[in-house]
């Protein structure tokens, strides 16, 4: 009824119908235009969502004043069990036949591959430059695309990992660093493909423009000179004091520290770079039996420092248990290291409690010996306080519970860093107590030098004294007694052989009871070496003593040597006249061979001896006296030559 309510209406309304007309018209074009505007962007919100609701990409952008970013909050990430090409990895997002992974670029450990995405957008009126830096030196495999997302045409523009020869890599850095390169007002997608499986994941992601990169790094390189300089050099340093002062303590720490420098050498990626780059599979396998042999190189300097052995021998046996277990974990892994790959992380995790109750020995041996030493308590404990910390942040990273990115300097660095540093400063301590020590008993060895010297002169004097009685008051009067029995006619001439014989023997003994003295205070060698030195003095005649390996001989054979020199020596000074005098006492294994040589003037040995006959018989009796072999040669004008062999 309504319809034909307007019908007729209309038809009675001419100037109605034209207006119905107009109304239907413009009804027509605005359904036509909806319609046109609908079918229009329906393929292109179609793309939208391919590029947006599904990779839920937020462009970075990059502007004229772009400097660095990092892009974690920019990136999203997919990961698979195999190893898919990209092409095929783009084709299951877009059908959604695949779940994103956490959105974290330390995944922990994990058995699959990586696959990140991120969009550049550059906003400038310029070609940009840039750098995309994975800051993790030991990705086994890393490819880097750039990709259209309307056909999923992925082109690959970067190529590296430690599985690879180093000179393989797009840009030769210790890191992984790849160019990218944006025209203005350019738009680009980009795809990362991280392969490290069956271990612990880190991808710290960082955006650059070239110019302040190599200026950073020019920096950092600069810093880590410095970093590595300064170990070595504390490293070169305590071994040449160690070595000086012979302190194991001293030596250890050398050995601790170059340890501990090369293992974050290797860390950072350094090893690789520069010890062995063509050699890539061992990159994967140094740093485990690397963390064992550090925590012994630790334990043993940590054991001299603090002398753990000395104040706890419980805890010092348990370290060498943790030692036990740490090198027999270290062998598990050697020999069955490809069958362990099936189990990522057991045996690092293994070694990571390992080193975690390693750390607890230490901590409750510095309980105990906290009242021994407080000052060396306090610096041992600051500074593996550092190194403790710097291994908690390194573990929770390498399970993934903080992001390496969110960290400016690798922890592990830091806090061997700091650690060495406080060491260091310690050691220097400890090396100036030592020196310290050292001239404080220099000044009590020569204090007491001086109170021997003075007591062998007091000696020297009462023994003169006590001389000088026994010949005055025993000899000398024995010695009128006999003159006056020798002037009587009816002296009995067996009573005076007897009283004769009586005083030769108490001078004999006075004799023995005086020569030793000085030999036995002084010593053989010194005893000779100040007498040739006096003998230099007074007479001009050089001389020269070689004295090798000579064991501790019997009283009375040094004495007789000494004698024979003494003897010589004079022979010497008044016959020779030689410019200079060599003797030589070397020790065999069965013998002692001594030798005196003179360029003087000698004499012909044919000729019954004279001036110095009685002498050289002298010399010749005394060392038969010990059972020795006593040869003599000597021509005229060619000096003299003794040889005197003593069976030891």
């Amino acid at each position: 009824m309504y319809l034909t309510t307007i019908s007729s209406s209309l038809s009675n309304k001419p100037e109605n119908m034209a207006k119905y007309q107009n109304t239907k018209q413009l009804h027509t074009r605005i359904i036509f235009l909806i319609a046109y505007t609908f079918f229009l962007l329906v393929p292109i919100q179609k793309i939208t969502a391919d590029s947006t609701d599904i990779y839920n990409l937020q462009p970075i952008i990059i502007n004229s004043d772009f400097q660095n970013l990092k892009i974690d909050s920019f990136i999203k990430i997919w990961q698979t069990e195999k190893k898919l090409k990209p092409e095929d990895l783009l084709e299951l997002v877009n059908k959604n036949d695949i779940d994103a992974a956490p959105h974290v670029t330390s995944q922990g450990f994990s058995f699959n591959y990586f696959w990140i995405v991120f969009l550049l957008k550059n906003e400038s009126n310029k070609t940009k430059n840039l750098y995309i830096e994975i800051d993790n030196p030991h990705i086994d495999t890393i490819v880097f695309y750039s990709y259209n997302p309307i056909n999923n045409h992925c082109e690959q523009i970067g190529y590296g990992g430690d599985m690879i020869p180093f000179y393989q890599r797009t840009i030769l850095n210790r890191r992984f660093i790849f160019p990218i390169k944006l025209e203005k007002n350019e738009e680009k997608h980009f795809l990362l493909l991280i392969d490290k499986q069956k271990t612990s994941v880190s991808f710290p992601l960082r955006l650059w423009d070239q110019f302040t990169f190599n200026k950073n790094e020019g920096i950092s390189n600069l810093l880590l000179h410095l970093y590595f300089g300064s170990l070595l050099l504390v490293a070169l340093l305590t071994i040449i004091a160690g070595l000086l002062f012979r302190n194991w303590m001293l030596i250890t720490y050398a050995i601790y520290a170059s340890l501990m420098g090369l293992f974050i050498f290797t860390s950072l990626g350094f090893s690789f770079q520069f010890i062995y780059p063509n050699y890539y599979p061992i990159s994967d396998k140094i740093m485990f039996p690397f963390a064992v042999i550090l925590i012994i190189a630790f334990t043993e300097f940590s054991n001299s420092f603090i002398g753990r052995k000395q104040y706890s021998k419980k805890t010092h046996r348990i370290l060498h248990y943790i030692y036990a277990i740490s090198i027999l974990n270290l062998s598990v892994w050697a020999i069955f290291h490809d069958y362990m790959l099936n189990f990522p992380g057991l045996l690092v995790s293994i070694q990571y409690t390992i080193i975690l109750f390693f750390f607890g020995i230490i901590i409750y041996s510095l309980i105990r010996f906290y009242r021994f030493n407080k000052h060396k308590t306090i610096s041992y404990t600051l500074a593996v306080s550092a190194l403790i910390l710097g291994f908690i942040f390194h573990l929770l990273i390498e399970y993934g519970y903080i992001e390496q990115s969110n960290l400016a300097v690798p922890p592990i660095m830091l806090g061997a860093g700091i650690e060495l540093l406080i060491f260091a400063i310690a050691i220097l301590i400890e090396i100036k107590k030592i020196n310290d020590k050292k001239n404080e008993l220099s000044l009590i060895v020569g204090e007491n030098q001086r109170k021997i010297t003075k007591a062998f002169i007091e000696g020297s004097e009462q023994e003169g004294t006590r001389i000088s009685q026994e010949l005055h008051d025993n000899i000398g009067s024995r010695l009128a007694l006999l003159k006056n029995k020798i002037t009587q006619s009816d002296t009995n001439k067996l009573e005076l052989h007897e009283d004769l014989n009586n005083i030769y023997n108490d001078v004999k003994k006075l004799s023995h009871e005086l020569s030793p003295s000085i030999l036995q205070i002084a010593g053989f060698r010194s005893t000779i070496e100040q007498f040739l030195l006096d003998f230099t003095d007074i007479s001009g005649i050089r001389t020269n003593l070689s004295y090798h390996k000579v064991p501790k001989l019997k009283e009375n054979i040094e004495l007789q040597l000494f004698r024979v020199i003494q003897e010589s020596v004079q022979n010497c000074l008044r016959h020779s006249n030689a410019n200079k005098l060599d003797i030589q006492i070397i020790g065999h294994e069965n013998e002692l061979i001594m030798t005196i040589d003179d360029d003087g003037n000698g004499f012909d040995i044919s000729v019954p001896f004279t001036i110095n006959g009685n002498g050289i018989n002298n010399m010749k009796t005394r060392i038969e006296s010990i059972n020795g072999n006593f040869e003599l040669s000597s021509t005229p004008n060619t000096g003299t030559f003794l040889l005197i062999s003593i069976p030891i």
